[in-house]
């Protein structure tokens, strides 16, 4: 059978454990280099970084710091695979087959997996150290059990590509706390940074959400037809999502207003 035929596994069968050493042997690895990274960057940020020294330590900064380098290595090369995926086949983009997927997309998708599973290990770790942690946890706890589960199945791939390319809002995020911690709050490149964050945020992580909602309605027959715990999660964690984005983007809208602010303030 062509691959986008294929279907997941109603009942456990004996093809079940071959099929989770083969999960685990596919995203295991990207744990692996995704922790080891975070690792790397708490070892030479200290000399690389004067600000690094400055963070506090007993807030969680500094696991912060190397946590967002890591959020910030991963958006730039999962926008690449998850593009590259689509580009070589971009009938995914379109289609409504749910079951569609192809080699690149699925080692795309195991990427994203493996760095969820990481950065959600670090924020259980720091807790109520990190600023945003109610909503981080419930982010990475839908991405988690749904990805496993597109991952593990082999479907929703055109789904998670296009959802993954939301990523790339990620850097400019990143890029506002490290300028902020780093004393340049008032100077022109935070608020330049700000203001693209507004944009891209909107244009990525509101329009193309939204949009996405329509894709899932076009593929719903195939959503449907996964057992119900797969299929309701599945739709469920696109309305989490959906509502996370919309309440970042009314954070970042407010905080970018009252850097406006600030800004016409210091010119008068």
């Amino acid at each position: 059978l062509p691959i986008s035929k294929l279907r997941p596994l109603r009942r456990p069968s004996a093809a079940c454990p071959a099929m989770v050493a083969s999960f685990v042997a596919d995203v295991g690895p990207w744990v692996a280099v995704w922790h080891g990274m975070y690792w790397v960057f708490r070892g030479i940020s200290p000399h690389m970084f004067t600000t690094y020294s400055q963070l506090n330590e007993k807030k969680g900064e500094k696991g912060y710091w190397a946590a967002s380098m890591v959020s910030t290595v991963h958006a730039v090369v999962l926008v690449v695979m998850s593009s590259r995926a689509l580009w070589l086949e971009p009938s995914l983009v379109l289609t409504t087959d749910f079951f569609q997927h192809t080699p690149d997309g699925h080692v795309a998708c195991c990427a994203f997996l493996g760095y969820a599973l990481h950065d959600l290990a670090c924020s259980l770790y720091f807790g109520r150290s990190w600023a945003g942690w109610e909503a981080n946890l419930i982010h990475h706890f839908a991405c988690c059990l749904v990805w496993g589960q597109l991952v593990y199945g082999r479907y929703g791939q055109s789904v998670a590509l296009i959802g993954q390319l939301l990523e790339i809002t990620t850097p400019f995020v990143n890029q506002r706390w490290f300028l902020d911690k780093a004393g340049m709050k008032d100077g022109a490149l935070y608020l330049y940074n700000g203001m693209t964050v507004v944009v891209l945020f909107f244009i990525w992580r509101v329009v193309l959400y939204t949009w996405l909602g329509q894709r899932i309605y076009a593929q719903r027959e195939g959503i449907l037809s996964l057992p119900p715990s797969q299929g309701w999660v599945f739709i469920a964690n696109y309305a989490v999502g959906l509502l996370l984005q919309y309440y970042w983007f009314y954070k970042i809208f407010n905080g970018a207003m009252k850097v406006l602010a600030n800004a016409k303030k210091q010119k008068q």
